[in-house]
């Protein structure tokens, strides 16, 4: 305790400097997303949409003779998939007076327009990274069955789908993946999360801001939901190889029920199998189907660390390199070596696959079909930023068009239940 008549800190704050000694500000974000990276891009999806065709059947003409040939003559069968394009977009915007305040290196610890920029690009990324595994309802997760909605605090289904979601992020509910949205669509915004218990929290009770929410929800960022209707976020893996056999409703122009496997992938329940067993199987189901490639499988990373304490002494790691588009650099990913009877699998970790869920398959199948990058700079008119008209704010806006194909969903495997 000060002695009487002292000054101190708090009756000389107005003279007392404020010290920075840190030699950076830490971007705390989900940066590695190996899906996005490593996948093959094609920037040309101009026009309406874009047909991914393939054959299912070669001619089935045969017999013990020529006359029951030409009698069992039947031919090919082609099928195609109508691929069309969704929109997904990012807006920042920064104040002219902070701009300004932050010009130089004496009024902030970094530029702060060119971290916007580049947070909000962030943001698209991982937009279209979450999505790349999921089925284009654009669900990011689904609410516990124990959860009170009544209150201020949920907790997530899975917790790894925690990655998903961000403090500011405004959302919305579905009673079930893609349905209609609860309450007309009303929204409620994440004022706080427990990244370690899946939580997530708002300023008042959940059921107050969305009357209808229930537990075991589907939670969706706001108008990013298929609200029962078309697909707003890219159909990624999980829509092209779903965990449980398609029905007849058309999937980009497409009854797929006609060869399930082969227009809409394997599947394989793992449930109480050793991964290594799993990943076995579900190799040799596509080989089945005509994989010949070296193939790879994504998890989540606490699966793929699960499954190298199983392999023990015996577990290889490797590097996989993603280059950077226009420049000479590249993106180095640690991966595990996995050799099967018959073929090669790496085993990549990306935090945006649901734990419990690997999508294994040949990489030269798939692509990230778009109109220019992904994202980009909207800056078609030759203005990086725009001047808000009514305010003292200048607006970055970035974003991409495009969606994910997959040429041969054969050679594609949802393992479901791994590790479990």
């Amino acid at each position: 305790m000060a002695a009487p008549g002292a000054a101190t800190t708090a009756t000389s704050a107005a003279i007392l400097k404020t010290k920075y000694t840190q030699p950076k500000v830490y971007w705390l974000a989900y940066k590695n997303n190996p899906t996005l990276a490593n996948i093959r891009k094609d920037e040309t999806f101009d026009g309406d949409s874009k047909v991914i065709s393939i054959q299912t059947e070669v001619p089935q003409g045969g017999g013990a003779s020529i006359a029951l040939a030409q009698t069992n003559a039947a031919p090919s069968i082609y099928k195609k998939f109508i691929l069309l394009r969704v929109s997904d977009f990012g807006v920042a915007r920064v104040t002219g007076e902070a701009l300004k305040a932050a010009e130089k290196n004496s009024g902030a610890l970094l530029n702060l327009w060119q971290r916007e920029m580049d947070g909000i690009i962030h943001t698209v990324k991982r937009s279209a990274a979450i999505h790349m595994q999921r089925a284009g309802t654009g669900s990011r997760g689904q609410i516990s069955s124990g959860s009170n909605v009544a209150s201020t605090t949920i907790t997530l289904a899975l917790t790894s789908d925690i990655t998903n979601f961000a403090v500011g992020l405004t959302l919305q509910a579905s009673a079930t993946d893609g349905g209609a949205l609860r309450s007309a669509g009303a929204t409620i915004v994440v004022t706080g999360i427990n990244r370690t218990t899946g939580t997530l929290t708002a300023a008042g009770n959940w059921s107050a801001a969305i009357a209808a929410i229930a537990a075991l929800d589907f939670l969706v960022r706001n108008g990013d939901g298929a609200a029962g209707s078309t697909n707003l976020m890219i159909t990624g893996r999980g829509g092209w190889i779903p965990a449980a056999d398609p029905s007849a409703t058309l999937f980009f122009n497409l009854d797929r029920t006609s060869d399930i496997t082969r227009l809409s992938g394997c599947r394989l329940n793992a449930a109480g199998m050793p991964m290594q067993e799993a990943l076995q199987e579900a190799t040799a189901q596509v080989q089945v189907e005509g994989a010949d490639n070296d193939l790879v499988a994504y998890m989540h990373p606490r699966d793929r660390a699960n499954f190298a304490k199983e392999l023990g002494s015996k577990v290889q790691y490797t590097r996989v390199e993603a280059k950077v588009k226009g420049s000479e650099a590249r993106i180095g990913f640690s991966a595990i070596k996995l050799e099967t009877d018959s073929a090669s699998v790496t085993i990549m970790a990306d935090l945006n696959v649901q734990r419990g869920t690997v999508f294994l398959g040949d990489p030269e199948t798939e692509t990230l079909e778009t109109l220019g990058p992904a994202p980009q700079i909207l800056d078609f008119d030759s203005n990086e930023f725009l001047r808000v008209t009514n305010d003292d704010s200048y607006e970055v806006r970035v974003g991409y068009y495009g969606n994910y194909s997959n040429a041969a969903p054969a050679f594609w495997n949802n393992i479901s239940n791994f590790g479990l």
